[in-house]
């Protein structure tokens, strides 16, 4: 078995959660889902974003429904 580490570059300095919440409250699908590749780029990268996962739900879910 072998171990393999990766390192996605950010597009930018990691975002602070209100940041994040607030791409993912307002703006079209698009711009929504961009918010959550940014968010797991973050992730990927050892950023840590606990309480997002609720404003995710409610937010972006909902949306990709009605487009639907």
């Amino acid at each position: 078995m072998s171990v393999c580490t990766f390192f996605i570059k950010p597009s930018e300095s990691p975002l602070n959660l209100e940041e994040l919440k607030g791409k993912m409250s307002t703006g079209t699908l698009e711009e929504r889902t961009q918010a959550v590749k940014d968010l797991v780029k973050c992730m990927a990268n050892d950023e840590t974003y606990p309480p997002i996962i609720m404003h995710i739900i409610t937010n972006i879910v909902p949306q990709q429904h009605k487009s639907n």
